[in-house]
């Protein structure tokens, strides 16, 4: 009924967002598509990364169609020629996640069998472009942030949050694989989230600044959960950053308030879930329930 701006599959956000509510909600039936897509499109996965990685690696870029065929250019050194859409190189681990709790609700033992294979190739493009640095721990190369101007930084943590639970996952999927102790190695060693007295950066080289619609710096919040509430030591952090991204006001759209609400529910802050619900309501959903932003 209307032009859109978006005649593509987005896969640093989009993607994860629509498909989030399916799992709790036990409509597994509406999620199988996505599992199909993801197993029927490896082929491109693997053609998406640069060809001294494809014998191991697979990845998937900002927008593809059904097909999934969009190549990245993340390097362990910087390609000047890159732009950021091919420098997210944490959207397949993410979408990954969704297919995790495709297997997790359902516990098909074929989701697992498939799962892992792919999850292993996204990872190990992780590992080929990280590098050990003076300090002891693993460190990645530039890459960007969803979203967020300026956004290429080296320890990204859009990517770190991504690596972090792709190697949790993987140990709790094989943990007798041959790349176990890889896996656990980079658990230990792997550089901490980049902090500033604001909270969680963009990354090592970019500070949170200005507004941004996009939780892409905490994911290991929400929806990873790896930092989360029931660490005490992390609830400062926590409540910083969230309090920090939602203070600049001018580009939050209506997810910025979805993925807020889950963060303070996660908090047991059942107040400031339901002010970010009702901003959503309030600002963002149609009469006919429909969520309307740039276009539909």
């Amino acid at each position: 009924f209307r032009y859109t701006p978006w005649p593509a599959y987005w896969f640093n956000l989009n993607i994860q967002l629509t498909y989030s509510p399916l799992f709790a909600a036990n409509h597994l039936s509406l999620s199988e598509g996505l599992v199909k897509m993801i197993d029927d499109g490896k082929e491109n996965l693997i053609r998406n990364v640069p060809e001294e990685y494809r014998h191991n690696a697979a990845a998937l870029g900002r927008t593809a169609a059904v097909d999934l065929y969009s190549p990245l250019k993340v390097f362990s050194n910087r390609d000047t020629t890159a732009g950021d859409a091919s420098l997210e190189l944490g959207n397949l681990t993410w979408v990954l996640h969704s297919y995790w709790l495709q297997y997790r609700y359902s516990m098909d033992a074929k989701l697992k069998e498939n799962l892992f294979p792919i999850l292993k190739r996204s990872i190990n493009y992780y590992l080929a472009v990280m590098n050990k640095e003076e300090d002891g721990k693993w460190h990645l190369p530039y890459t960007y942030s969803p979203e967020y101007s300026k956004g290429v930084t080296r320890d990204c943590n859009y990517d770190l949050s991504l690596l972090r639970w792709g190697c949790e996952t993987l140990l709790k999927l094989n943990d007798n694989d041959e790349l176990a102790p890889v896996w656990k190695d980079v658990l230990q060693n792997l550089v901490s989230y980049p902090t500033d007295g604001n909270g969680l950066r963009i990354g090592r080289d970019v500070a949170f600044n200005q507004s941004h619609r996009h939780y892409s710096h905490l994911l290991m919040i929400y929806p990873l959960y790896t930092m989360n509430w029931e660490q005490p030591e992390n609830r400062n952090l926590i409540e910083k950053s969230l309090n920090h991204w939602h203070s600049f006001k001018g580009a939050l759209q209506g997810y910025s308030f979805t993925g807020g609400a889950s963060m303070y529910a996660m908090m047991g802050n059942g107040d400031k879930a339901l002010t970010c619900l009702n901003q959503l309501f309030d600002r963002y959903v149609k009469p006919n329930t429909m969520y309307l932003e740039t276009g539909p």
